[in-house]
């Protein structure tokens, strides 16, 4: 119902609008605060889960998506190394309060709305377009592979 998922004012009516189903989010926060050895705040992966095909499109079309994506921090975006996706970045306390960057990138595949999100130090040895591609491809795509590739066969 739209109730639940994070987001600015406006966020349930906006996925109502839609026809949002539901939504899954996974995050994994460094509550250590220790940038050795992986140069890490947080990654998460966000599922959003739509009635239609058309629904989804539909829903990612809106300017107010991109709001929710970046957290009204809309930027120009870079493109990711293995999707070739839009990553919108923005600067970011960290839990060190030094300055890092907040990194976001989202796909539709079907009804499926993905978003992505990592959030590092400016020492990162990898880019924003590497760490979302990484976490997309190596960890969560493989975890909900089976609910992904119904998507994709429709």
């Amino acid at each position: 119902d739209g109730e639940s998922v994070d987001g600015p004012e406006g966020t349930a009516e906006f996925l109502a609008n839609y026809n949002h189903q539901f939504s899954v989010k996974s995050t994994y926060s460094n509550t250590d605060c220790s940038f050795d050895p992986v140069a890490l705040q947080s990654f998460g992966y966000t599922i959003h889960v739509f009635e239609t095909t058309a629904d989804a499109q539909a829903a990612t079309d809106d300017p107010f998506f991109l709001t929710l994506v970046t957290d009204d921090h809309v930027s120009e975006p870079t493109g990711s190394e293995f999707y070739g996706l839009p990553v919108y970045s923005w600067s970011e306390t960290l839990c060190d309060e030094s300055e890092g960057t907040r990194s976001s990138m989202f796909r539709r595949i079907g009804r499926v709305v993905t978003v992505t999100e990592s959030v590092f130090p400016p020492a990162a040895p990898v880019t924003a377009e590497g760490w979302l591609d990484q976490i997309t491809v190596q960890l969560y795509e493989p975890a909900f592979a089976a609910a992904l590739r119904q998507e994709l066969s429709q």
